[in-house]
């Protein structure tokens, strides 16, 4: 029997079982359509994080250095940097300050870092708001980030609007009744667990907005050029502590500004390792972005590993489905798979006839399953990834043309596996004792 004529003897059996064969197509396509639509989460979201973590750090020969302990011998000076530049392996390093602050608008106050960059990672910046001119360089001008405002709370009640109901306080970083105050070291905790700042209040100079998603989150701080975050600090602190600087063991501050990070470009791809003993060596913790995306990779994969086994509960039911219709389908074609062996049919035809019909269910179901998938997934980027991030175009779900294929391929072989123990149960009928069947 060659193959088209099992193909045409299969099609016909299940054409003459219509309202079986749908039901069983039933639980196939959504058994499918949830391993498709569930590993798709896995998929969509881990490359949406990816892409906004990868968002303006296209580079990948960068390592973020900072202190692994308290060691003096390894603090992050500007005399040190100069040191570390000399490096063969360095092509530059960037270091970062950070001064810790406290923005109030009426009841509305967001406590935020204020991060030192250097004037061209300043200018690199992707604004959505105001402009960053030459001559704001010079003096302290703050570059807010876009989702600073999502921790802001109503320090009146304690009340955070964007956690607790998803809503934006209604702060005007940009207005006149904006303030600020830096954090001091003689703090005290409010009634709410808030830090009581107790500089004085001041007008800030806040210019532009960025978006920035990349690693180092600019989106969720403050920035400012780094030279005048340290001569607005000296004014403000006038030789005491500044909160995250480290002192001497008599408790007084260095005479220099010792930078928590840096960010350091390594010349090339080839010298990441290297670069990443030496830091290592001297004392510094090192971070590098492959580690980073690596950590992502494994953290998604785990996730798309759970999503799927759920989805994979409902296609191992609609097989036992599929093995229940082959069964009932062997016991009212008895008589017919007799005659079939007494007319010299090859029993290996047989086993492959049913198998085919298997097949064919599972693979009608995979394309009903997909097709479907592919319409869930754009209805679940419409209405859920607005909800996930507000103001922002998240594709929580993504099919790929392989994870179609694949499930298409999976859904088939799963029809025929489930058919496999009736099909054998055919082969082994007597003749006949199948012919003599009422």
């Amino acid at each position: 029997m060659r193959f088209f004529d099992i193909i045409g003897l299969s099609f016909g059996s299940l054409f003459r079982r219509r309202a079986r064969t749908i039901l069983t197509v039933l639980g196939v396509f959504i058994g499918t359509a949830s391993v498709v639509l569930m590993l798709s989460l896995g998929i969509g979201l881990k490359q949406s994080f990816l892409e906004m973590y990868n968002e303006g750090n296209s580079q990948a020969n960068k390592l973020t250095i900072s202190l692994s302990e308290n060691n003096p011998a390894a603090y992050l000076t500007d005399d040190t940097i100069e040191e570390l530049e000399k490096q063969p392996f360095v092509e530059q390093i960037r270091p970062k300050l950070i001064g810790r602050a406290r923005i109030t608008q009426g009841k509305w106050a967001v406590d935020v870092n204020i991060l030192g960059l250097t004037k061209d990672e300043l200018g690199s910046l992707k604004l959505t708001k105001g402009a960053l001119s030459e001559e704001d360089t010079g003096d302290l001008k703050l570059i807010v980030g876009s989702r600073v405002i999502e921790d802001v709370y109503n320090y009146k009640t304690g009340e955070y609007p964007y956690y607790d109901k998803k809503e934006y306080a209604d702060m005007d970083f940009f207005g006149d009744s904006v303030r600020i105050q830096f954090e001091t070291e003689d703090f005290n905790v409010d009634y709410l667990g808030h830090r009581e700042f107790t500089s004085k209040k001041r007008k800030p100079y806040i210019v532009a907005e960025t978006a920035d998603m990349g690693a180092e989150g600019y989106c969720y701080c403050i920035c400012a050029d780094i030279d005048a975050l340290k001569e607005f600090m000296d004014k403000e602190y006038r030789g005491k502590s500044i909160p995250g600087q480290p002192v001497r063991k008599n408790g007084r501050p260095y005479g220099e500004y010792i930078y928590p990070l840096a960010t350091v470009t390594v010349n090339s791809r080839e010298n990441i390792d290297a670069a990443k003993e030496y830091f290592t060596e001297n004392g510094y913790q090192v971070m590098a972005n492959d580690e980073i995306t690596e950590e992502i990779d494994k953290s998604f994969n785990l996730v798309q590993a759970v999503l799927g086994s759920i989805g994979a509960v409902s296609l191992l039911v609609a097989a036992i489905g599929i093995a229940n219709t082959m069964t009932m389908s062997i016991y009212e074609r008895t008589k017919e798979i007799g005659i079939m062996k007494v007319l010299g049919c090859d029993i290996k035809n047989i086993r492959w006839m049913f198998l085919a019909e298997a097949g064919l269910i599972g693979l009608m179901g995979g394309i009903v399953g997909v097709t479907l998938s592919y319409g869930l997934s754009s209805i679940i980027n419409t209405i859920v990834g607005p909800l996930i991030e507000p103001g922002m175009i998240l594709t929580v779900s993504r099919i790929p043309i392989a994870l179609a294929v694949l499930a298409l391929i999976f859904s088939t072989l799963i029809g025929m596996f489930a058919g496999l123990l009736p099909a054998n149960k055919a082969m082994r009928l007597s003749p006949l004792a199948a012919i003599r069947n009422e």
